[in-house]
């Protein structure tokens, strides 16, 4: 919205080197620029933050289940084959970092039009519960690894 908002200023006053383009002129402008950059962004290429926010809970929720489907992820397995291949640690490491992640895409989500089956009742709130548990589980479990690793080290 920026980009376009200069362009058309830049615009503007490239063709009109010669006068002194008055107040009004200028006002009218940025009003019409902003304006055409709020139907650009809402009818003809929308982004959709809820969708973003849906995908990132629905992500987190699946990495901790894959994490914890794995058979004997506790029981030592994967500790004695090899320590070098730990990739399955990503998993939920990745949960703990998404807050930030998720709170933005919420705030966006609180800000948009009505759209979709929710319509005006959109459950960003109960998403950011469902994201908070999840890091808690995610934290839970980093607790539970460290404690095993340090076990089998000594």
């Amino acid at each position: 919205m920026i980009l376009i908002l200069t362009f058309s200023l830049v615009s503007v006053s490239g063709n009109q080197v010669d006068e002194i383009i008055k107040l009004y002129q200028w006002v009218t402008t940025i009003a019409f620029a902003c304006a055409i950059c709020v139907l650009i962004s809402r009818c003809v290429c929308p982004v959709w933050p809820d969708e973003g926010l849906h995908k990132l809970v629905v992500n987190n929720l699946e990495n901790l289940a894959s994490f914890l489907e794995r058979p004997f992820v506790f029981g030592g397995e994967y500790y004695r084959k090899s320590d070098s291949d730990k990739s399955f640690l990503v998993a939920y490491k990745s949960i703990l970092n998404s807050k930030a992640t998720e709170v933005s895409l919420a705030n966006f989500a609180w800000w948009e039009i009505g759209h979709g089956k929710f319509q005006f009742h959109h459950p960003w709130k109960k998403y950011l519960k469902i994201g908070f548990y999840t890091r808690q589980c995610a934290h839970y479990i980093d607790i539970l690894t460290r404690y095993l690793e340090a076990k089998y080290e000594v």
